[in-house]
């Protein structure tokens, strides 16, 4: 093994401490489990095809504490001006927060009303970070869009991370 090399990686982001990962369970990011969406290969009613999705989606009234699944820093906070339709790649998240964690995953947390932390700040593990909300393309129902991705772009099943 060389270790040189798997350090470069692992400060790069490209390989991710599973030890750690499975040392400490995510927090939930709701308390509630109704989920609306599952990860991966879904049909969403209306749609003629298979999409991916690169997240879990609960239903959640508005105004629900969204909770940081692990310590980490604020990476982002984006507000989008106009409709969802002209955002390009982000087009339906809305309001939404990217956490980086002490393991290297980001989570992503969308459809946000507002915000309880700035970028920058340090958060722990099931911190409030915000409130649900029904901003972007949430299709009539409120939602958090819940997604872990590693700094890559990367996503993996929210549930292999969270101990419910």
């Amino acid at each position: 093994m060389d270790w040189k090399l798997l350090g470069i990686l692992a400060a790069t982001g490209i390989i991710i401490d599973a030890q750690r990962r499975k040392a400490r369970p995510y927090h939930p990011p709701v308390g509630t489990i109704r989920i609306l969406r599952e990860y991966g290969g879904t049909r969403r009613r209306g749609d003629s095809d298979d999409r991916f999705h690169s997240a879990i989606d609960f239903e959640l009234p508005i105004g629900t504490n969204v909770y940081a699944a692990a310590d980490g820093i604020v990476l982002s906070i984006t507000i989008p001006t106009g409709t969802y339709r002209s955002r390009g790649a982000r087009k339906g998240y809305g309001r939404f927060i990217d956490v980086q964690h002490d393991d290297g995953l980001i989570t992503r947390y969308a459809h946000m009303n507002d915000f309880s932390v700035g970028v920058g700040e340090r958060v722990g593990r099931g911190q409030v970070i915000g409130h649900s909300g029904e901003t972007g393309h949430v299709s009539r129902r409120p939602r958090l869009h819940f997604e872990v991705r590693e700094p890559n772009g990367t996503t993996h099943d929210p549930r292999k991370f969270i101990r419910w």
